[in-house]
């Protein structure tokens, strides 16, 4: 189980390796920007939301569909 499935979202400038590099997208995942966190499902927008809650600047947000 990898961080964004634990969590349910995470901020996509966090999904890097150990040299900031980008890391790809785990499948069944979507990256989306803060304005789209509202058509999310259920649990997606909740993790989402939550997120935007304790880090408010986030722009772009990887979450678990």
């Amino acid at each position: 189980m990898n961080r964004i499935q634990h969590f349910g979202a995470i901020a996509a400038s966090d999904w890097t390796d150990e040299h900031y590099h980008r890391l790809p997208i785990p499948a069944g995942c979507r990256e989306v920007l803060r304005c789209q966190v509202k058509s999310l499902p259920e649990r997606a927008r909740a993790a989402a939301e939550k997120l935007l809650r304790s880090r408010p600047r986030v722009r772009k947000i990887i979450v678990s569909l």
